[in-house]
C-alpha cells in the first residue's frame, strides 16, 4: 500500500549567511510553541519585518530558510538574484531575498537570507505552512526541540545550561549538516554518519550506503517521498536495532534515497529525524547534541 509522508531534503549549494541574533535581555532564552503537523513534523511561528507570525516548518536538515512564492510577493520583498535549490527529486530556480527581521517568538535577527519558491509541497501539510525554517536561522542560538512538549528553547551561547540529561554525542564536521554517527550492522564498517534533521519524518539513508539493500532484507510499507521539488517513490526497509551512543533503538523503518545529485559522494549517509526522540538539544558553540530518548 502506498502512503504519503511529508518529508523535504533541501540539499541547497549555496553558503551561509550567519546573521546576528538577539535576546530579550530579561530572559536569557525564550521558549516557543510548536505545532504538530504530521508523522514527526512541526511547525514553529515566524515574523518577516513587522508581518506575521507565519508558520514555518521547524527543519534542521536544511541549510537556508524557505519562503513559499506567494507569501514573498505579498510582503514586498526586494529580489537579490536567482539560484537553483537541488532537492532528491530535483531541482528547481528559487528566488533569493534578504529579510531585514526574522523573529522567532522574542528572539530576532536581522539581515537573513530566504529563499523563494513555489513549495507545493508545504500545501500537503495541515494548516497553512508558509516556509521552511532552516540552519541559517538556528545556528545563531543553542536550540532545544520538545517533541512531547511541543516546545522550542532558544539560548543565546552564553546563557545556554551546559548540564542536560541524555545522550550526548559530539557535532561531527560536515559541510552543510549537523552530523552525527551511529551504528548499525546494515552500514558499511558498522556505521553511518546522520544528518540531524527535525524536518525528516521518518530515517533515510542513501541507498549507495545501505550494502544489503540490493539483497533480500525485511522490507516494510511503500512510500512517496515528497521533497520541495517533486516526489520519487521508495520502499521502507527494517532494521533490527540502531545504536545511538549507549541506547539501543529496535525495529527501525529505514527509508532508503538517491545520494544528492549534485553531491553524490556526500560526506553523510542519510538522514535522522530528531522526531524519534522526546527531546533534541543542538549546542552550536560547543559542538555538542544531546538526545533524550524518553
Amino acid at each position: 500500500m502506498a502512503r504519503k509522508i511529508g518529508k523535504w531534503i533541501l540539499f541547497v549549494c549555496i553558503g551561509l549567511h550567519l546573521s546576528p541574533f538577539g535576546l530579550a535581555a530579561a530572559l536569557g532564552h525564550c521558549s516557543v510553541p510548536l505545532k504538530h503537523l504530521n508523522a514527526r513534523l512541526v511547525s514553529v511561528p515566524v515574523k518577516i519585518g513587522e508581518a506575521g507570525p507565519f508558520e514555518f516548518l521547524l527543519d534542521t536538515g536544511s541549510e537556508t530558510t524557505l519562503i513559499d512564492s506567494e507569501l514573498s510577493a505579498l510582503l514586498g520583498l526586494k529580489p537579490i538574484d536567482r539560484m537553483i535549490l537541488a532537492t532528491a527529486s530535483g531541482s528547481d530556480v528559487v528566488v533569493r531575498y534578504r529579510a531585514s527581521r526574522l523573529a522567532i517568538g522574542e528572539a530576532q535577527l536581522a539581515n537573513v537570507e530566504l529563499l523563494s519558491a513555489g513549495l507545493p509541497a508545504l500545501k500537503q501539510l495541515p494548516g497553512s505552512v508558509r516556509g521552511i525554517l532552516g540552519l541559517n536561522a538556528l545556528r545563531n542560538f543553542a536550540v532545544k526541540i520538545h517533541w512531547k512538549k511541543l516546545r522550542l528553547d532558544l539560548y543565546a551561547p552564553n546563557e545556554f545550561p551546559t548540564t542536560q540529561r541524555g545522550i550526548r554525542l559530539p557535532m561531527e564536521d560536515a559541510t552543510e549538516a549537523i552530523v552525527v554517527t551511529v551504528a548499525s550492522d546494515a552500514a558499511p564498517n558498522g556505521r553511518w554518519r546522520l544528518a540531524l534533521d527535525s524536518g525528516a519524518s521518518h530515517m533515510f539513508i542513501f541507498e549507495d550506503r545501505i550494502p544489503h539493500v540490493s539483497h533480500p532484507a525485511p522490507q516494510t510499507n511503500a512510500w512517496m517521498m515528497t521533497t520541495a521539488t517533486g516526489t520519487a517513490p521508495t520502499r521502507g526497509i527494517s532494521l533490527a536495532t540502531l545504536t545511538i551512543g549507549a541506547k539501543k533503538i529496535r525495529d527501525v523503518e529505514v527509508l532508503p534515497i538517491p545520494a544528492p545529485s549534485h553531491r553524490p559522494d556526500s560526506d553523510y549517509d542519510g538522514l535522522l529525524p530528531c522526531g524519534m526522540f522526546a527531546s533534541v538539544l543542538i549546542d552550536f558553540a560547543n559542538r555538542a547534541i544531546v538526545f533524550d530518548p524518553d
